[in-house]
């Protein structure tokens, strides 16, 4: 008996340290990923890019220490979905500064538990008029047909710290994807390549058909 009851608690002991492993894999920053895209388109084209204006920073100090989804973490930390979402919804004729996106969508349910933007609160809080689509095989032929079409595409990198991050792509310009980042310069449109990071995520912000 007591010869058995050692394996077990040694089996319990090694599942309990694997769970340990995939749960700091997960959780660990830059580790979870979606799909993997080169930064840069593979065919040049003219400059073209949707309104320069607005830019949000999550270090705006009108909103830098608003917690997110009414929690502790403020938007200078965390802050990156939701300033890039509301940049989004302004090129939709939406004005909603991060500021009132982030409590509208606390007040809609519109983040997880970890403060994970749910994706299908934008229609709640834009009155169906706009929707988050996620492809299921995200490749850039996705991203250029949505900017195309007037669309700006959410997509997350690897930052260089180690720390995920999403940008605002809007245009582009020969090769590049031209971006609006949360923690940019705030005047300018920049080559997502400067990030040094693949694509790791892909959102595109659309606008409802009347």
């Amino acid at each position: 008996m007591k010869l058995r009851a050692k394996k077990l608690a040694f089996r319990a002991a090694v599942w309990a340290l694997g769970a340990a492993v995939v749960a700091a894999w997960w959780i660990l920053p830059g580790r979870r990923t979606e799909v993997r895209l080169p930064a840069s388109a593979v065919e040049a084209v003219p400059r073209k890019a949707l309104a320069v204006e607005p830019i949000y920073l999550q270090t705006d100090p009108r909103w830098a220490s608003e917690g997110l989804g009414g929690g502790f973490e403020p938007l200078r930390y965390v802050g990156c979905t939701v300033c890039a979402l509301s940049m989004a919804l302004a090129h939709h004729g939406i004005p909603m500064d991060p500021t009132t996106l982030n409590r509208r969508l606390t007040e809609s349910e519109g983040f997880t538990r970890r403060g994970w933007v749910k994706w299908d609160a934008l229609r709640r809080v834009t009155a169906d008029r706009v929707q988050v689509l996620l492809p299921s095989r995200p490749t850039n032929r996705d991203i250029e047909t949505a900017l195309a079409a007037g669309n700006p595409v959410l997509v997350k990198v690897l930052l260089r710290s180690g720390f995920q991050h999403w940008v605002l792509l809007v245009g582009r310009d020969g090769r590049d994807y031209l971006m609006k980042d949360p923690l940019g310069d705030g005047r300018t449109l920049q080559p997502l390549s400067t990030l040094g990071s693949d694509i790791l995520a892909v959102r595109i912000v659309a606008k409802r058909q009347a």
